[in-house]
């Protein structure tokens, strides 16, 4: 399963890597991503949610229902699962050059 919001996708996986660590929340929420040129982020208020980084990789454990905001789009609801967070990318076929989507 795949969910996307905003320029965040999150890909279900079967579980959080071995050595991965537990990212620390910010003000009381996880920051999935923020944004490059507006400040605004896409965040998780629950409790029912853990983030885990190892390397460059961060992933998301959910326990129940959970809320993803940011200022800019409608509220989405991410299930129970294991994701990994992934930045949504777009390849210009011209110049063969692959980019993050900026929000």
């Amino acid at each position: 399963m795949i969910k996307c919001h905003g320029d965040v996708i999150l890909i279900r996986i079967d579980s959080i890597p071995e050595k991965a660590t537990k990212v620390p929340r910010v003000g009381g929420r996880i920051v999935l991503r923020e944004g490059e040129h507006t400040g605004h982020a896409h965040t998780i208020e629950a409790d029912t949610a853990t983030m885990f980084s190892l390397e460059d990789a961060f992933f998301l454990k959910v326990d129940a229902d959970v809320k993803v905001f940011h200022q800019e789009h409608a509220t989405g609801t991410i299930e129970p699962g294991v994701y990994e967070v992934r930045v949504v990318q777009e390849r210009d076929h011209l110049s063969r050059m692959t980019r993050r989507v900026l929000d």
